[in-house]
């Protein structure tokens, strides 16, 4: 997802880079984000708005999955416009003006705000009294173009680059010429030999410079002038671009998005607020997304069985492109449509810590960062594009040990998480609210009925003070609307459980069971349910495909694998 704050609202401007679905967000309190603010995403759930024009001073953490917001310690000084950095739990605030009652402009020195310990601190003095410029990072080295020498008082551009190392805190300077002759102009690192520099402008117009419609693709040496943007709206630009799958992504102040298509060399965009009036401004819910395919890995065939759920058929990969034949492998559907895998066991290696990708259109796999250790029986679900794997088991000295973490797709690194509280089997694995829900699984007899919950966003787990109706492992469970359904699993006794409820995040309601006329072990279920258009999908381990909708089951398709 690509945000941007909308100017004097309390709403975040979203594009779901896949599909360039557009939607506005809501943030809850007393929220109104301001010209001149610098924003800056730090990961896929907090994001962070410093300064503006009407109170330089405020310094906001947002949390992207509770439509949140809290108050951090302010800046030493005022800002208004610059950008930031984020590197290793280090913020930098690099090019921005302080802005005084009188309406005296002057520069900001750089500044770094260090996450852990909530702390602001001034860096090393620049070797030129340099301002609104725009940066990128490669590596360890921030590097800071464009933008004005001695401003406002007798401004002239910048027509090289400087160099600021985060490990040595010092400046060097580059004598590369460039030719970005504006302020602020727009960075994003796209591979460690191309970035775009796109635009550019002077907030306070005291050069004179007319909005940039330049692009640049710099390749460490030199600069390619490319396309320029087209002229609509005003060409100002307050957010960093993104690069997503051979497209740069960039809002403008006025709430347009331009795209830059790589290959084709050519700009697009489109105007948000038409675009999201067009769509009745409803956000787009998991919940009432079409989705046309359901899958079930058989790792003894080393296959996987694509269930199409417009035409009721069925085809598997066969022969696969993957040879890894592991039980108990965590899988799940990423928003691309490939499927990841994470994990497994086999009888003659045991765990592994092997995780990859398959495309399912072209037959093709990738492998993916390794696991920190070794597990087996991961269930994982997908939110704001991060991947969280739990309650994955190591069977060390016959008892359950649970691992936990998250991946990081642009990164291909996986983060641990903290332990659950207490080691399970298969449970049942859905989000809800800022929560992720693990309901009941195997462990000793009295954990059958645990419900353990992790909070997305201080990454920690609770036990909650209510418990699943039955005891049960090997369940599935899924999203309705704003609610849980589960369903299905093994008891104690390895008995089929038909049982299903709805979890509204305090309760449990009955539901009608998976229907009776089925066979023994059509309960279990082990790859993911899939909810298109309101109707729930899934696949037990015997090959079943159910269906749920309005409290009703259905069989759809009963495979003999």
């Amino acid at each position: 997802m690509y945000y941007k704050p909308k100017v004097n609202s309390n709403s975040l401007l979203t594009c779901r880079l896949t599909d360039k679905a557009l939607k506005e967000i809501p943030i809850l309190g007393a929220l109104n984000f301001q010209t001149a603010s610098v924003f800056r995403k730090i990961d896929q759930v907090r994001y962070i708005c410093i300064g503006g024009l009407d109170n330089g001073e405020r310094f906001l953490l947002l949390n992207l999955l509770t439509k949140t917001y809290e108050q951090l310690i302010s800046p030493p000084m005022p800002l208004s416009y610059g950008n930031a950095i984020y590197n290793e739990g280090i913020l930098y605030v690099l090019g921005s003006l302080i802005i005084e009652s009188s309406g005296q402009e002057k520069p900001a020195p750089p500044l770094s705000y260090n996450l852990t310990n909530r702390q602001w601190s001034e860096l090393s003095s620049m070797p030129l009294n340099l301002t609104l410029f725009g940066s990128y990072l490669q590596g360890n080295d921030i590097y800071a173009l464009g933008g004005y020498l001695n401003y406002p008082e007798n401004p002239s551009h910048f027509k090289s680059m400087l160099i600021f190392n985060t490990n040595e805190a010092s400046w060097r300077r580059s004598y590369i010429e460039t030719p970005i002759f504006q302020g602020l102009p727009a960075c994003c690192v796209i591979d460690s030999d191309q970035i775009i520099i796109i635009g550019g402008h002077d907030p306070c117009d005291n050069i004179g410079d007319v909005e940039s419609r330049s692009t640049y693709i710099y390749n460490n040496s030199t600069f390619e002038s490319c396309t320029s943007l087209p002229v609509t709206g005003q060409l100002r630009f307050i957010e960093s671009p993104v690069y997503h799958n051979g497209q740069v992504f960039i809002y403008s102040e006025d709430d347009i998005l331009f795209i830059y298509n790589l290959s084709k060399k050519e700009w697009s965009y489109l105007d948000c607020e038409l675009s999201i009036q067009n769509s009745n401004n409803v956000e787009p819910d998991m919940y009432q997304t079409l989705r046309t395919y359901l899958y079930r890995y058989i790792p003894a065939d080393c296959e996987i069985v694509e269930y199409n759920l417009t035409f009721s058929t069925q085809r598997t990969t066969q022969p696969s492109s993957f040879k890894y034949t592991f039980e108990y492998t965590g899988m799940c559907l990423l928003e691309d449509g490939k499927l990841m895998f994470a994990g497994g066991v086999s009888e003659d290696s045991g765990p592994t810590n092997r995780t990859w990708t398959f495309n399912p259109k072209v037959g093709s796999s990738n492998n993916t960062a390794d696991l920190p250790h070794k597990q087996f029986g991961l269930r994982m679900v997908v939110v704001n594009s991060l991947v969280y794997a739990i309650a994955g088991n190591s069977m060390a000295n016959d008892k359950y040990a649970n691992w936990c973490q998250k991946y990081l797709p642009g990164h291909d690194i996986w983060s641990p998480l903290p332990s659950m509280e207490y080691s399970v089997f298969l449970p049942g694995v859905s989000v809800l609210g800022n929560k992720l829900y693990a309901f009941a699984g195997k462990g000793e007899q009295d954990m059958y009925f645990l419900v353990q919950a992790l909070n997305l966003y201080e990454e920690k787990w609770e036990v909650m003070e209510f418990e699943y109706p039955c005891s049960v492992y090997g369940l599935c469970s899924a999203n309705v609307g704003q609610k849980i359904l589960c369903f299905g699993g093994k008891d104690p006794q390895n008995c089929d459980v038909p049982d299903c409820y709805l979890f509204d995040g305090e309760d449990f309601h009955n539901q009608d069971n998976l229907p009776d006329d089925i066979d023994e072990d059509s309960t279990m279920f082990c790859d993911p349910a899939v909810v298109s258009m309101g109707t729930v999908y899934a696949v037990c381990t015997a090959g079943i495909v159910f269906s749920y909708s309005n409290n009703k089951w259905a069989i759809i398709r009963r495979d003999n694998k």
